[in-house]
């Protein structure tokens, strides 16, 4: 799939004369999200063009309301990686800004989605979508634009679930509440957390025989503070059709028992155990899947007693990933 920072980009990257369109954020390609991918692959194979999607970065919230910007439940990665699985075949990253927020409805469509030597065949929305400054563009404006310019449009609606639409909001609440099989049908998935592998303080392998991972996610949204059943995937393991997932415990918290003896984290931290020794990681992509709770972050007496628990949450979390996870 080609990524790029423009129309004009993308179809300078690659062949995308004729195209039909995605707008939004995309935060989670959730189901909602994967019903608005199906009508944009639907138009497009009707209309003889390729399906692109269009989204911003960063969140239009962080720029417009930064104080009240949300934890975001999927990275950029992630995101190019779940679209290119779903069948879009380019991504076009808006580089969002005040300037643009401040563009009337005609001007962001100009401006954000034509450019010279592409024809824009078809846009496809939420049937909520709005565009423009202060959102006074919306789907009835669009129709217009599109019967004017010549394109088509489609707005898709929400997708209930138990009488209430799938949106990011609702993962994130399911998320930051630890509910994560609500998650994983809002998702149609499981949670997941990609970060580059950081340097911890080497603890986990030298006193417990239980090396880990670290990720410190700037911008996603991390699971209440506990242990988990997981697995993962390197960057180096492939889409689906590669390697199988690597099974493992995760553990996240500010380890507050270490806090005691001059350890522990400033704030929440996950720490990935996997049980097939992967080699030296520092510096690599890895993702975390969530796929049980296992307990909550607790304060151990004694550093032993810390010892005892892990090798239990080891096995517990070994017994749960046993039936899912192909062994390397």
């Amino acid at each position: 799939m080609e990524n790029a920072a423009s129309i004009s980009e993308l179809n300078r990257a690659g062949d995308f004369g004729a195209v039909c369109l995605a707008c939004g954020v995309f935060d989670g390609v959730h189901r909602g999200h994967q019903r608005l991918v199906a009508r944009l692959l639907a138009m497009a194979l009707a209309t003889g063009a390729r399906p692109v999607v269009v989204t911003f970065e960063p969140h239009p919230r962080r720029v417009l309301h930064p104080h009240a910007a949300p934890m975001l439940l999927t990275s950029p990665g992630q995101k190019a990686r779940l679209l290119r699985a779903a069948g879009v075949e380019g991504m076009v990253v808006l580089p969002f800004s005040p300037a643009m927020a401040a563009l009337p409805p005609e001007q962001f469509l100009r401006q954000q989605l034509q450019a010279p030597g592409v024809e824009v065949r078809g846009i496809c929305v939420g049937a909520g979508w709005r565009f423009g400054a202060r959102g006074a563009g919306d789907i009835r404006s669009l129709r217009q634009f599109g019967r004017d310019w010549g394109f088509r449009v489609a707005a898709v609606p929400e997708l209930p679930y138990y009488g209430r639409p799938v949106s990011s909001t609702r993962i994130r609440h399911a998320v930051a509440t630890g509910n994560l099989r609500l998650a994983r049908r809002l998702l149609g998935r499981d949670y997941a957390i990609d970060g580059v592998v950081a340097h911890g303080q080497g603890r986990g392998g030298r006193e417990f025989s239980c090396a880990t991972a670290n990720l410190v996610p700037a911008d996603q949204l991390l699971p209440p503070c506990g242990v988990y059943a997981v697995e993962a995937r390197l960057d180096s393991d492939g889409a689906a059709g590669g390697r199988p997932p690597r099974a493992g415990v995760a553990y996240i918290g500010k380890a507050p028992t270490l806090a005691a003896q001059g350890g522990g984290h400033a704030r929440p931290v996950l720490e990935t155990h996997l049980f097939e020794d992967p080699g030296d990681l520092y510096g690599r992509t890895l993702e975390v899947v969530f796929l049980e709770f296992i307990r909550p972050e607790l304060v151990f007496p004694t550093t032993e007693a810390l010892r005892e628990q892990i090798a239990l949450d080891t096995a517990r979390a070994r017994d749960v990933t046993a039936a899912g996870v192909v062994p390397a």
